[in-house]
């Protein structure tokens, strides 16, 4: 809650409480590839700094994503 009250309503909010209430529960599955919430929520992390860092990609700056539908697609999502 304290993510979403301070960061307002966006997608990495939502995970964001989402991990912190259930870190260990399955968040998604595709394939045969799994992350629970609180690595869903790390892996987003790691990939929205890298966006950030070497590509100046900031917040509310629209990008594109195009890939297949799996894992990698689920975590740019919540990465932008």
């Amino acid at each position: 809650m304290k993510s979403i009250k301070a960061n307002g309503t966006n997608l990495m909010s939502v995970l964001e409480f989402s991990a912190s209430l259930n870190p260990n529960n399955l968040a998604v599955h595709a394939g045969d590839e799994s992350r629970t919430y609180i690595e869903l929520r790390n892996d987003s992390r790691k990939l929205a700094i890298a966006l950030k860092n070497n590509y100046n990609i900031s917040p509310k700056v629209r990008v594109a994503i195009m890939c297949r539908n799996n894992l990698q697609a689920v975590q740019a999502t919540y990465a932008l």
